[in-house]
């Protein structure tokens, strides 16, 4: 269950598109793009992707939090199966979440032309307890997608992209239209693994 409060700010009608776009972003949290609920996600047949204790709830564990190297922070959470999250370090070691449900591996390995991704990736965070991981993409991969976390760039839309869907299908708990599939993003599309695993800048030169 969500409650989704709206303050209807001056300029909430004069910028209607940014407005709804924010609104869209915050219903797709409610709605399962959060780490809370990936930890509930179910697999096609129903049963659950993360094991439960003997009371049904996901047990609490203590994990290693996502952020750049020398800043290890830790934190206990309800942490989803390695079926739907796995972690590891890219770029010069930071270490990052990535979603690895079936359809948004399928549809990550065939947006960045990598066919070894595991899957796709979190924002990074170092903050201590809901903020471990990160409850959006990546903006440097998917800058434009709306569960970016940094809304303010991205085209107004009503689709949703397929990464984004792939997520909501994969969980579970919905069946996707994916007649309401947005064009898949120009950003990064095509670019190779090294786009998203290398670093934009080493030894000062641009990549």
């Amino acid at each position: 269950a969500a409650l989704l409060h709206l303050c209807l700010v001056d300029d909430f009608f004069l910028n209607i598109h940014k407005s709804m776009t924010t609104i869209m972003h915050e219903l797709a949290h409610s709605l399962g793009f959060n780490p809370q609920s990936m930890a509930h996600f179910r697999q096609p047949d129903g049963t659950p992707y993360t094991e439960r204790d003997i009371n049904g709830s996901v047990p609490l564990r203590q994990v290693e939090c996502t952020g750049i190297p020398n800043t290890t922070t830790y934190a206990t959470l309800q942490l989803p199966s390695t079926k739907v999250m796995q972690f590891r370090n890219v770029r010069g070691g930071v270490r990052v979440a990535e979603i690895v449900t079936p359809h948004v591996q399928q549809t990550v390995r065939n947006h960045f032309g990598c066919f070894s991704l595991p899957g796709a990736e979190l924002e990074s965070s170092n903050s201590d307890g809901d903020g471990c991981i990160g409850e959006h993409w990546e903006r440097r991969l998917f800058r434009t997608d709306l569960m970016n976390a940094i809304i303010d760039e991205v085209p107004f839309s009503l689709r949703i992209s397929p990464i984004t869907l792939a997520l909501f299908a994969d969980s579970g708990w919905y069946q996707v239209d994916l007649s309401r599939a947005s064009i898949a993003a120009g950003w990064g599309r095509g670019s190779g693994c090294d786009f998203v695993e290398r670093e934009c800048i080493s030894n000062s030169i641009v990549e």
